[in-house]
């Protein structure tokens, strides 16, 4: 069953949140070109799917020997 809102938008200051990091990291990580995929709208407004979001948190794991 896909997830009521798997294709929900979140502003950056919610993206920031949702991944624990302050907005200023988010906007280091736009402008260096890394970091989770995100959507800017014609007014300039920066957007992030929470299925994107999701994605670059299971991407960003790392493995232990453990």
């Amino acid at each position: 069953m896909k997830h009521v809102f798997a294709n929900k938008h979140v502003n950056e200051h919610e993206a920031a949140e949702f991944l624990g990091v302050d907005v200023t990291t988010l906007r280091d990580w736009r402008f260096r070109r890394v970091g989770p995929v995100y959507v800017k709208y014609l007014n300039k407004a920066v957007r992030y799917s929470l299925q994107e979001l999701d994605r670059f948190v299971e991407q960003s794991r790392v493995k232990t020997a453990a």
